[in-house]
Order: C-alpha cells, then sequence, then structure tokens
C-alpha cells in the first residue's frame, strides 16, 4: 500500500491576539467593497458588510446558515437550506473573491479580513509582513509528580487526544499529506483549450494561445486562498513553464484535464483516468474498461466554440506520485465545469464532509481518487455529486 510519509507549558496573552478597531475594520470593508471584486455584484456584498458587522458587534450568534438565508436574502424562516444552498454558495463566493483582492498587487499592506472554511464569522488578520507582538509567558516553575497519578494522567489523556483528532477538519484531513512545513505548493493551470473560437487539438495544442481558461482560473483562486488560509506559500505557474525537475521540487497541484500536459503524463498511475476518442471525451474505470457513462461530447459547440454540455464530470487525485517521489494532487474535468465542480468540493467543508463520509477509516495517509459529476445549467456548474471514490 502506497502511503505519504517535557517542556514548561507556555500560553499567549490576548495581547498576542490581532484586534483592530472597528473603524480600521470598517475602512478596509468600504476598500472591499468598492473593488471591482465586489462592486459589480447584487448579492455578495450585501452578506459581506452583514457578516462584518455582527462580528464588530459582538452577534456573531446570528452567524448561522438559516439567519443569513432570511436577513440576507430574504428567505422563509422554513425554508430549507439543503434545497436552497443560497448561503454556502455565497460564502465561496466571497472567500474566493476575498483571495483574489488580496493577491491583487497593492493590497500587502492591507488588514486582511477573511471567511475560514465551514464558518460564517469573518476574521482579520494583520497585513502580511507586520510583525506580531511578543508573546506573554508563565514563568516555570519546578514541580514533582506524585508517580501514583502518572497512569491516571496518562489514561485521562488518551481519550482527550482521540476527541482532539476527530476534530480535524476533512479540509485538514485531506491536505495534510500533502503540505509540508517550510514547503511552497506549486500550483499549474493550463491554458485554454479554445483559441480564436475554436477547440484546439492535436499538434495545434501545444502552439494555441496563452490564455487561461476561466473555470481553470476560478479554481486556482479557490485553491490558493484555501492554502495560504491554512498558512502554506504557493508558486503559481502555467503548465507549459514549468520541468519535470521543478514537479521534484515539492507538492504540486494540477488544474486542467485534457488541456494539462502534466495531468495526462502523470495520472497513469491511478484507477481512473481520461481518454478520448476524436471529440468523444470519458473517464475510463481501469477496473470495468467498457465502462463510458462518464462521458461527454464536445462537437457541439456554441458561436464562441465553448462545448453545448448538460453535465460534465471530473477527477479529484491525490497520489504519492512515484515519478516525482512528491505528492501531486490533480483537479480536473473533461471540460472546465468539471474542474469548476472538483476545485468547489475540495475548498467547500459541507462537500469535504460529505466525501469523508464515505471513505473507510484511514483514508487521511493513502492514495485518493474521487471521481464527481455536475449538471450544467445555463452554463454554470451545479454542486458537485460524488460518483465514486478509491483508496489503495
Amino acid at each position: 500500500m502506497a502511503t505519504f510519509v517535557n517542556n514548561p507549558i507556555e500560553r499567549r496573552s490576548s495581547a498576542d491576539e490581532f484586534a483592530p478597531t472597528p473603524a480600521e475594520v470598517r475602512e478596509q470593508l468600504a476598500r472591499l467593497l468598492d473593488s471591482s471584486l465586489f462592486r459589480s455584484s447584487r448579492r455578495y456584498p450585501g452578506m459581506l458588510r452583514f457578516i462584518v458587522e455582527r462580528k464588530l458587534d459582538g452577534h456573531t450568534e446570528q452567524l448561522k446558515e438559516r439567519t443569513l438565508g432570511v436577513e440576507v436574502f430574504g428567505r422563509r424562516a422554513e425554508y430549507d437550506t439543503n434545497q436552497d444552498p443560497i448561503v454556502r454558495i455565497s460564502a465561496g463566493e466571497i472567500r474566493k473573491r476575498l483571495a483574489l483582492y488580496y493577491q491583487q498587487p497593492g493590497h500587502e499592506r492591507e488588514l486582511r479580513i477573511e471567511l475560514p472554511l465551514g464558518s460564517y464569522v469573518p476574521v482579520f488578520h494583520p497585513p502580511v509582513g507586520a510583525p506580531k507582538p511578543a508573546p506573554a509567558r508563565w514563568a516555570a516553575r519546578p514541580f514533582r509528580i506524585d508517580r501514583r497519578w502518572w497512569w491516571l494522567g496518562v489514561a485521562a489523556c488518551v481519550p482527550l487526544a482521540a476527541l482532539s483528532w476527530n476534530r480535524t477538519s476533512p479540509a485538514e484531513q485531506f491536505w495534510r499529506p500533502v503540505l509540508r512545513p517550510g514547503s511552497a505548493v506549486s500550483l499549474l493551470v493550463a491554458r485554454s483549450p479554445v483559441d480564436s473560437g475554436h477547440l484546439v487539438s492535436g499538434a495545434a495544442f501545444a502552439s494555441r494561445s496563452s490564455n487561461i481558461a476561466w473555470p481553470d482560473a476560478m479554481t486556482l483562486a479557490k485553491l490558493s486562498g484555501l492554502l495560504q488560509s491554512m498558512g502554506h506559500p504557493v508558486d503559481i505557474r502555467r503548465e507549459d513553464r514549468a520541468s519535470f525537475d521543478d514537479l521534484r521540487q515539492g507538492p504540486v497541484v494540477l488544474i486542467g484535464g485534457f488541456n494539462d500536459g502534466w495531468t495526462l503524463r502523470l495520472m497513469d498511475e491511478g484507477r481512473f483516468r481520461f481518454q478520448h476518442e476524436g471529440s468523444f471525451c470519458w473517464i475510463q474505470d481501469q477496473q470495468n474498461p467498457g465502462y463510458r457513462r462518464w462521458s461527454i461530447d464536445l462537437g457541439s459547440t456554441d458561436e464562441r466554440g465553448i462545448p453545448i454540455l448538460a453535465h460534465d464530470y471530473g477527477i479529484i487525485s491525490r497520489v504519492a506520485n512515484p515519478k516525482t517521489g512528491k505528492a501531486v494532487v490533480v483537479v480536473a474535468g473533461l471540460w472546465g465545469y468539471g474542474t469548476l465542480a472538483a476545485g468547489e468540493l475540495l475548498t467547500n467543508n459541507h462537500f469535504l464532509q460529505a466525501l469523508a463520509a464515505q471513505i473507510r477509516p484511514g483514508w487521511e495517509d493513502k492514495n485518493l481518487q474521487v471521481v464527481i459529476g455536475t449538471e450544467v445549467i445555463d452554463r454554470s456548474p451545479g454542486p458537485p455529486r460524488i460518483l465514486a471514490v478509491h483508496t489503495w
């Protein structure tokens, strides 16, 4: 089975916590809402303003999904949050737009407002590179432990440790084998498969334009924001600008399917793989090669060269790759809708919890592949559906 392979107690005082004034937070909120990422939206500014103001007023108990649905989006008090996930979808968009905003040059010295995964309570962080207050420490005193109580203390700690482990979020469980302290994560994004309004394939694929497809760019923004919120630096580049030696230097996330050369070259170790014949594309199950239900046909396109699809499929893969000797994560769809849906699953705690519930215990340290599907309506993907899971 392939796998990823007593000091004095310290306490920090409240001075170690970043606590900006309400005026500073509202000033930064105004900058965000005036940016192009929020100014042109009708839905997301209202939710961002609401959650920030409630945090400043100390009423975080109101920052629940149903309350936000009623107060921000005008839903009835008894509405079904499962049938109408407007709050979860909006929160995901807000996280993505916040990440994009702070990645833009010129915002490095601004107060950071973030919305953690799985929560609707915003948090405030100092600007990147701002010095942190020195932690206060309790004075250490020598003491002795009566041996009669030693084993009782050990027995009490074991269930507490297990409880703490169970509280690990699904996002941390998924990314734990990938992230290493002091090692940046390379995010390699593919170029667009559409050039001048036409699908590009064959020999012309290598010489297509340097544009990045919008679904891949959005997925890149989500994953970059997530990894940085977890305290890990990222290195972003186009996949055609990365050499094999670059892939051997540390963990890699590949964003894109047929338009990403490294995805196609490094996925031949898994059970699920991308296949195509002409315009017909599908995800092949190596244990059932004749099964082609997870398929799309790119032959019918609109005036801009975009395929007309009713559904799309994608693969999420996390493998200790024997070729690079490093962890490789693939987030890819047969088309861009599948890539978007796969990225949403990896950055949404609700969907990650559903994934963790379908896998046997111990999956955190194993190779993993997930096949997802999504319905496409008005050129937008719906929520991801988990179709198959394989670990080894």
